[in-house]
């Protein structure tokens, strides 16, 4: 029984190197179709093979990847015909302008520069992956002044010979009104006194146009940061701001902000000794 069962293993292993060696085939040409700016040298210089290796679909798999590793391919497809391998690519089409519409609170500019951190300039091939995360990271700014209900949109035009235009469109909308401020923690000071140091406000007059009644998350920073300095010069040395939230109202006009503090116990000087030689200015000092 022993011996039949080996032998059953042995074919079976006869039968799997002989499937394996039915897929390799030694590649005699390699062929790409599809390319209009890449040069040909370029492409191949990218297939970590050459005529004459030996193929399974393992390495033209890591081939594909290569292609793609490049940067200059949208798609790229690979298929055996014979002993020759074939690769149908799509190029990544090349940017010929950038335009912005709407952009009143960031400049020409500083969207070129930040595009340009992103390699979308102009005579570069576009990455279509990279635009999303930039209009999420400029919807990101947006929301960091108060602009919730702003929108940022990518508009991409084809031209002649695989170029394209782009063009980014703004809607910014206006910054969120603060309904309320409401400071959770805090015992000894009321929240009139903390809110009269802060630049930020709510339910100002009218009238008043100087009033930040308007949420900026730098300025709220700022607020906390002059709320814990009233505090520390005070003799609340243990002072601390745990958190703020911010809660937007549904149609996202409005938010209300919380600020919670721990204010600690207050300390005082009773005394102060000196330690070491005076210099004989023990009185004067």
């Amino acid at each position: 029984m022993i011996i039949k069962k080996l032998a059953f293993a042995i074919c079976l292993g006869a039968l799997g190197t002989t499937a394996q060696a039915a897929q390799e085939f030694k590649i005699e040409d390699i062929e790409v179709k599809g390319l209009q700016r890449v040069a040909l040298g370029a492409a191949l210089t990218h297939i970590p093979f050459n005529i004459g290796d030996t193929l399974n679909k393992f390495r033209i798999s890591q081939s594909i990847k290569a292609l793609y590793k490049s940067g200059h391919f949208n798609d790229i497809r690979a298929y055996r015909d014979g002993n020759r391998i074939i690769y149908r690519v799509r190029e990544r089409e090349t940017i010929s302008g950038i335009t912005f519409e709407g952009n009143s609170d960031l400049k020409d500019e500083q969207l070129t520069d930040s595009l340009d951190g992103s390699n979308i300039r102009v005579g570069e091939t576009l990455d279509r992956t990279v635009i999303s995360g930039i209009e999420m990271g400029l919807e990101d700014f947006y929301h960091s002044v108060g602009k919730y209900n702003a929108d940022v949109s990518t508009t991409v035009t084809h031209l002649p010979r695989n170029r394209v235009n782009l063009e980014f469109t703004f809607t910014e909308g206006d910054a969120a009104a603060i309904k309320q401020i409401n400071i959770i923690g805090n015992e000894v000071f009321t929240d009139a006194q903390l809110l009269e140091k802060t630049e930020l406000t709510f339910d100002s007059p009218w009238w008043d146009f100087m009033a930040q009644d308007r949420y900026q998350k730098q300025t709220l920073q700022g607020d906390m940061e002059t709320i814990t300095s009233y505090y520390l010069d005070r003799g609340y040395l243990r002072f601390k701001a745990d958190s703020t939230q911010v809660s937007m109202t549904p149609d996202k006009q409005s938010v209300y902000i919380a600020l919670n503090i721990t204010e600690g116990e207050t300390y005082t000087i009773s005394g102060v000794d000196f330690i070491g030689d005076m210099a004989g200015f023990e009185k004067t000092i």
